[in-house]
């Protein structure tokens, strides 16, 4: 049975009732009032208050936060954004606004995906309200926006920072209130973005399990959450799928490398070769000097070519034994022209 619709008087007098803003139970009460904004024309006379700016300055700004909390719960944060930005600087000078205003502008930084920015302002509003639950949450959500454009980031060590304060976060808005399933969801996503998909899927059929089918966007949430599991699915594969790709490479590279120690052998094994039996044609043809001379040149050019060839089938990381290798081939064949001249 629908609940008996209330004037928008009515609904003046409960907000003017609310808890203070300073407290955490402002935010906790905002929810219980999302019930009387089903009916359109009620949001629409909210908005002529805010317009009209008549009404004294503390139900002004209790509309306006009831507002964008209503719109960030149906997740159109396009629209609380744009709440914020129109009437901020109707409250510049409210204590109780400059007491939120981290919050606020963490949703406006994260309508327009400037992640790192809202996570600022999001940690922000928690060192002023730390026991506010939702704070906990929506800073999760920005760091799992932020880190799902970068989902390998476990080498990055910011967004590693990033990932373990939400875990801390949400984890400490779990315990604050374990029954409510959009934590457990949001808890699960950031498993999968680590990679931890049986407990990623785990907290989000514990989320469908324990959603409450009475509230508005309960369908909403359902496809959320089970388009949830199918993201996991797919990150998971996606996963798997680049994990064999590296072994695959890896698996390539050592081939290739064993290809090219096998040429850098033969090559080496047959530059052996071509100086004995060029050494042995020397010794009979020359003297003992000359022949030493010519022995100690051949050897160097070997040396060079040597390391000229593992050059070409190596190309990475052997510049220095390249180096090395031509610096003793120079020497050798300096060494035979001596040997020559002088002996």
């Amino acid at each position: 049975m629908n609940k008996k619709q209330i004037s928008i008087t009515e609904l003046l007098e409960k907000l003017n009732n609310l808890p203070p803003k300073n407290t955490t139970d402002f935010f906790v009460e905002l929810p219980n009032l999302f019930e009387l904004l089903k009916d359109n024309k009620m949001i629409e006379e909210l908005n002529k208050i805010l317009n009209e700016r008549k009404e004294k300055i503390s139900i002004r700004y209790n509309i306006m936060a009831l507002l964008v909390s209503y719109n960030e719960r149906m997740e159109n944060y396009k629209k609380a954004a744009e709440i914020i930005n129109q009437f901020r600087y109707d409250f510049s000078e409210s204590d109780d606004f400059r007491d939120h205003i981290n919050y606020y502008l963490s949703l406006m930084y994260r309508t327009n995906k400037i992640y790192v920015e809202a996570l600022k302002y999001a940690e922000k509003a928690i060192l002023y309200m730390p026991d506010n639950l939702g704070f906990c949450n929506n800073y999760s959500e920005i760091a799992f926006l932020l880190l799902e454009e970068n989902i390998y980031f476990e080498n990055n060590v910011k967004h590693k920072e990033y990932y373990d304060k939400a875990i801390m976060y949400i984890r400490k808005a779990i315990d604050g209130n374990n029954n409510y399933a959009k934590y457990h969801y949001n808890l699960g996503m950031l498993y999968a973005i680590n990679k931890n998909f049986s407990d990623a899927k785990l907290e989000i059929q514990s989320a469908i399990e324990m959603e409450d089918n009475h509230i508005e966007d309960y369908s909403l949430r359902i496809l959320k959450y089970k388009n949830g599991l199918s993201m996991i699915d797919y990150l998971k594969n996606k996963s798997e799928l680049i994990e064999s790709n590296k072994k695959i490479k890896d698996m390539m590279n050592k081939l290739n490398d064993e290809r090219n120690k096998n040429f850098e052998f033969i090559g080496f094994f047959a530059g052996i070769i071509t100086f004995l039996i060029s050494s042995i044609n020397i010794s009979f043809k020359l003297d003992f000097s000359s022949s030493v001379s010519l022995m100690v040149i051949l050897l160097g050019c070997i040396i060079i070519s040597f390391s000229s060839l593992r050059v070409i089938f190596r190309r990475d990381d052997v510049w220095k034994d390249f180096i090395i290798l031509i610096i003793i081939g120079v020497s050798f064949i300096i060494l035979g022209v001596i040997f020559n001249r002088y002996l």
